[in-house]
């Protein structure tokens, strides 16, 4: 069955694991302290309907596990709003870091993705397959480029 989310997943919600995610999770394990502000960012829409409701579970698995003091995304509609629903249920601070202009470049999304992989500590980065752009891909890549865990 072909997965419509390409995301970091642990177990026990999700046995699909893979090897990167695995490593990724041994490396942040442990609740390390200095993993305080986890930057949660994704698709807008997926193809398959019922995968909006797999990536609440990813988002809520990531804050139990990492328990972080703040969640930072970009404001967008889907993972990125989620993320912030998901902090307020679970009465965590959250801050969105809105483009200034709806365009790549200057001060639009490109400047925002900066923004987060730069604020973050670690990067959760929740995608669809089928999905035009990969925008926070691209955040995720950046972010990694900036050591931090994806």
């Amino acid at each position: 069955m072909e997965s419509d989310i390409q995301t970091l997943t642990t177990e026990p919600f999700f046995p699909e694991l893979t090897a990167e995610a695995t490593a990724a999770t041994d490396v942040v394990s442990g609740n390390d302290a200095s993993f305080n502000v986890l930057a949660i960012v994704g698709s807008r829409h997926f193809v398959i309907p019922h995968a909006t409701l797999y990536a609440r579970h990813v988002i809520e698995h990531h804050i139990n596990t990492f328990k972080p003091s703040l969640i930072i995304s970009g404001g967008a509609e889907g993972i990125d709003s989620i993320a912030i629903e998901v902090a307020e249920r679970l009465d965590i601070p959250w801050f969105e870091y809105l483009p200034k202009v709806k365009q790549w470049k200057p001060d639009g999304f490109e400047a925002r993705n900066i923004l987060i992989a730069e604020a973050c500590d670690m990067l959760v980065s929740i995608r669809c397959h089928g999905a035009r752009t990969f925008v926070s891909g691209w955040t995720g890549k950046y972010a990694r480029e900036l050591g931090k865990p994806t």
